[in-house]
Formats: C-alpha cells, sequence, structure tokens
C-alpha cells in the first residue's frame, strides 16, 4: 500500500509541474510578426469566439505558415504564408479535406506552436 501512495503521490508531482509550466490559457500571447498581426487584425474584426481563435504558426516546407481554425463546425480552416494573405483551407469544410488548394499540406491542428490568441 505505501508503495501505491508512493507512486500516487509521485504522479501527482510530476501532473502538477507540467501544468505549472503551461501558459494561462488566457495569457496574451505577443504578435511581434508582421503576418500575425495581419490576420490578428482580420480576426478581431469579427465578434469573439468561443473557444477564443488563435494563430498557430507552422513551417512547411522551411516557410513560415500561420493556421487559424474556423470558430465552429464544417467550416474551412484557413493557413496563410508570411505575408498574412491566405493561402487554402488544408483542412475543414464538410468532408474535412478543406477547399482541395493545397493537396500536398498537411497541418496537423493538434500540432504547431500558438503565436496568438483572441484575449477578448
Amino acid at each position: 500500500m505505501n508503495k501505491v501512495l508512493k507512486s500516487l503521490c509521485c504522479a501527482a508531482a510530476t501532473g502538477l509541474g507540467v501544468a505549472a509550466c503551461a501558459a494561462p490559457a488566457s495569457a496574451p500571447i505577443a504578435a511581434d510578426d508582421a503576418a500575425v498581426r495581419v490576420i490578428a487584425k482580420k480576426l478581431r474584426a469579427g465578434p469573439p469566439q468561443s473557444p477564443p481563435q488563435t494563430i498557430k504558426r507552422y513551417v512547411i516546407g522551411g516557410k513560415a505558415f500561420y493556421y487559424v481554425a474556423a470558430p465552429c463546425c464544417d467550416q474551412f480552416n484557413d493557413l496563410y504564408d508570411a505575408r498574412g494573405q491566405r493561402v487554402c483551407s488544408p483542412n475543414g469544410g464538410i468532408t474535412g479535406r478543406g477547399d482541395g488548394r493545397c493537396p500536398d499540406i498537411h497541418v496537423d491542428p493538434r500540432e504547431g506552436e500558438i503565436v496568438w490568441r483572441d484575449t477578448r
């Protein structure tokens, strides 16, 4: 029994340590990149979403791209280039396969670095 309790305490302490390192969900993220500022301005022009919208940075083929998930179901998720111009929708929509304009680009929404979060 003592061994089980010790294991549980270690697991809880490890979990708390990892959680303490994570940024709080409401923490503002600096938008120091020109593309991020352009995209964030477009997002802020609309109403706040729940959950708050984010911009994720991906490096694909050595180039920076920015991914914005749609606020709800069956809508396209947009991918922007380093100038903040929309390139395509690699996923989302009714089929979940995007708009078909970038079939060679695979973006996993669970990955990517969050570089901006709407804090309204």
